[in-house]
């Protein structure tokens, strides 16, 4: 039988690790004080990290540690040491999404695996292909995958592929979500997310409302029904999102997943037992599960728009309230005891909870204080099940997980009696007393395994042992007593040494050289041709790049004699998600592209860079890339990268103390996109989309917007490959402030306007490059607040 699947269990605090460790996890994963991307979770210190170390690899159970943000350039003198820290410890590996900061690892601790983390973006093979080039060892795929997507993925490489299997989803594809950072300054690409996605939302056509609530958040996912099928696909790793959730969480969620995926290896019919869902159900849901996108593309099935938070399972409904007094009579459908937690979903609000104080039958009624807009026929939900949780909280109170070991038991006349442990990875070998004549009662095979194989004290189980033993010997209880426990101290000690490594030395950085932008220009992104002929006639535009989804090439030979006759670079802009089918979508143009005389790519990833590096054309980084550090700067620009936009969470200021600008770009003019999603809320909403890829709105032409407070945002439909871009409702524009900026390049990317309207935006950023307008006062912009 193949290596079975790892299942790896999330935790927020040592007793998230002990809960893990005792529901069977086989690795855990968790993060710092720092750098990690669930930054508000309790996480450990150094001393904590290295007894969550000590503890999980005495029970064999892995610890990857999460360094998955992206960092400042001052960040890394705190950054490097840390991970050195962590490499002495002996973590298993590290998941991180940074490729500056991957660069660093694989430079001075190659020894150290490194997990592409999901902020990586990984949605197709060229992603994992380049991944597994740079030495990465796990692939932490996008939640966005199919089944078959990841089957095809995990038979042609050699890495290892990790899948979410149960937890909260994220409406954007993870690591091209902006949201939180323009608007609250709160970075989910550091750590930082402020869950915009929960708030309510209301999505309008024109100026009417057409519906309205939390339309972006999602159901949490449960993939229980699917387990045989992702380990057929190949899956190495299953992993259960909820690094801010509590220990009861991660021992009930884990606990059930290790029966099941047990249950997948044995020879009996993989059948789920309703009550285990039910149970899932109660320690967190919204709304009941999806399984995520394995078996579908989208749709509104996998949302939960009433209510963003946990629903708890349904308990009863009310039957009457009482608004003097406060109290609702409510008829339970379930056995209620003192200290449950139930909640009304009311009308206006999201819902108002309270906690019995005494015990209701199933069928019966009770009278419950409760405050709130209550009516009767409202369902009432327990989300809190004391039992459960009374029941959970002995999962990680003590441990009582075992290693099973086998034990041989040398006694000779005249020699120490001798002990050997062995686990299934290592041994321990000690010796004790001497045995003595026996004047009475001589020790027995039986005896001397009994005693030995009382290991309650210690972590280890007996499995099997075997006993070498003279006869007519005598040694006491308490001399086999003795041996046994220090043959375990020595085995726990030997097994948690072997994981520890020496430190290693740190050399900085010596070799950036400060180097100036030189003449600076204006690149263009056009998606219609009369957006094009505008930037042909600009002086100040050295480059024009072409959506490959929205801009139609009817004859790419001559737009690329067109821009060469008008000494402007040429380059395509390639699908921001490039799974397999929208490669598919695209693959006659791109191969069109491939032999055709533009100068090169517009990329935004590593899976890109795998498809175009070989090309013979040359490539330019997409401020879509993340690149928010020095060393991200240079891992791009060493790969060969003729530009590379920096991300819009860097400030004027950051951007301004890098120490090369002689290829760096930045948006500046433009909507920001914000999240990138297959969940069109125009779809789910508005075009009755389920669970097939289109909807009744393909191809609409009335303008939608989403509406949050006084916020609104643009919605951008690709609706041949089922994508949503949420923007910012009005473009960037830093045209006053570009002498402000050191860089080489400045980017406008244009969308629905005309040849007139281009035209007017480049002459101005023109006259500005030529120190021609007047204005000195910048208006306020993204670039102006550092983001934490």
């Amino acid at each position: 039988m193949d290596k079975r699947a790892e299942l790896l269990a999330p935790c927020g605090n040592f007793d998230c690790v002990k809960a893990a460790v005792n529901a069977g996890a086989d690795a855990v994963y968790l993060g710092g004080r720092s750098f990690g991307a669930r930054a508000y979770a309790a996480n450990f210190d150094n001393e904590q990290l290295q007894q969550v170390c000590d503890l999980c690899h005495s029970f064999g159970v892995k610890v990857y540690v999460t360094v998955n943000t992206l960092y400042k350039d001052e960040e890394f003198r705190e950054l490097l040491p840390f991970i050195n820290d962590l490499y002495v410890m002996g973590v298993d590996g590290l998941i991180m999404q940074d490729l500056g900061a991957i660069k660093v690892v694989r430079t001075f601790w190659p020894d150290l695996p490194v997990h592409a983390s999901t902020q990586l973006t990984a949605n197709s093979l060229d992603d994992v292909k380049e991944f597994e080039a740079m030495g990465l060892k796990t692939a932490v795929l996008s939640r966005e995958l199919s089944l078959q997507e990841i089957r095809h993925i995990s038979a042609n490489t050699g890495m290892r592929i990790e899948v979410f299997i149960h937890g909260a989803l994220c409406v954007s594809y993870s690591g091209q979500c902006l949201i939180s950072s323009v608007l609250g300054s709160r970075s989910g690409n550091r750590g930082k997310c402020a869950q915009n996605c929960r708030l309510s939302y209301e999505l309008m056509q024109e100026k009417n409302i057409r519906t309205e609530g939390h339309l972006l958040s999602t159901k949490d996912i449960c993939t229980l029904p699917l387990l045989p099928e992702l380990i057929k696909a190949g899956v190495a790793s299953l992993k259960i999102e909820g690094r801010m959730k509590s220990p009861e969480y991660v021992a009930g969620v884990t606990e059930i997943y290790r029966k099941y995926l047990d249950l997948c290896y044995s020879s009996q019919p993989y059948k789920i037992d309703p009550e285990d869902v039910l149970e899932l159900e109660q320690l967190f849901n919204r709304g009941a599960f999806s399984k995520g996108y394995l078996q579908t593309h989208s749709g509104f099935t996998m949302m939960c728009p009433t209510h963003p938070k946990h629903w708890g399972v349904p308990a009863g409904e009310v039957i009457s309230y009482d608004r003097k007094n406060q109290n609702a009579l409510i008829s339970f459908n379930k056995a209620m005891v003192p200290g449950d937690g139930i909640e009304i979903r009311t009308k206006d609000e999201d819902g108002t909870g309270s906690y019995l104080n005494k015990a209701c039958g199933e069928g019966q009624k009770a009278s419950v204080n409760i405050q709130g807009d209550i009516r009767p026929k409202q369902a009432v939900y327990r989300t809190y099940d004391k039992r459960l949780m009374d029941k959970l909280k002995g999962a990680y109170e003590t441990i009582t997980r075992k290693v099973p070991l086998d034990a041989v038991v040398l006694i000779r006349s005249g020699e120490p009696a001798e002990l050997t442990f062995h686990s299934d990875e290592f041994s321990a070998h000690v010796s004790g007393a001497v045995p003595t004549a026996a004047q009475n009662q001589p020790l027995s095979i039986e005896s001397v395994s009994a005693q030995i194989g009382k290991l309650g004290n210690t972590i280890y189980k007996a499995r099997n042992i075997r006993v070498d033993l003279e006869d007519g010997l005598y040694l006491n209880k308490s001399d086999l007593n003795t041996l046994k426990n220090y043959a375990a101290e020595i085995l726990r000690k030997i097994t948690v040494n072997s994981f520890k490594r020496v430190s290693e030395k740190i050399e900085p950085d010596t070799n950036i050289k400060e180097k100036f932008a030189g003449k600076k220009t204006l690149s263009v992104l056009v998606c219609k041709g009369e957006q094009f002929e505008a930037a042909l006639l600009s002086p100040s535009v050295s480059m024009i790049y072409l959506d490959l989804v929205s801009f139609l090439m009817k004859n790419l030979k001559e737009i690329c004699t067109k821009a060469h006759e008008h000494q402007k670079k040429i380059a395509v802009k390639l699908p921001r998600i490039w799974r397999e089918y929208i490669r598919e979508n695209v693959s006659e143009r791109f191969e069109e592209c491939l032999s055709s005389e533009i100068d090169g790519f517009l990329i935004s990833n590593s899976g890109h860079y795998h498809a175009v590096k070989d090309s013979g054309k040359s490539f330019y980084l997409d401020f879509t890339g993340n690149v928010l550090n020095s060393r991200s700067f240079a891992f791009w620009k060493e790969r060969g990268a003729e530009s590379v936009a920096l991300s819009v969470e860097m400030s004027r200021d950051e951007i301004n103390a890098l120490p090369d600008h002689s290829c760096t770009e930045i948006l500046a003019y433009g909507y920001i996109p914000l999240m990138v999603t297959h969940q069109c809320p125009i779809g789910n909403y508005a075009g009755k989309k389920y669970d097939h890829i289109h909807c009744e709105k393909y191809g609409h032409s009335q303008p939608y917007s989403l509406r949050c407070g006084k916020e609104s945002f643009r919605l951008e439909t690709d609706c041949k490959n089922c994508l949503c871009t949420i923007t910012t409702s009005r473009p960037l524009d830093i045209r006053e402030d570009l002498e402000n900026f050191k860089v080489k390049t400045f980017r406008l990317n244009l969308t629905h306007e005309n040849f007139e309207k281009t035209e007017q935006i480049l002459k101005k950023y023109e006259q500005i490059l030529k120190a021609e307008n007047s204005e000195k006062t910048a208006a306020p912009n993204i670039y102006d607040k550092m983001i934490l």
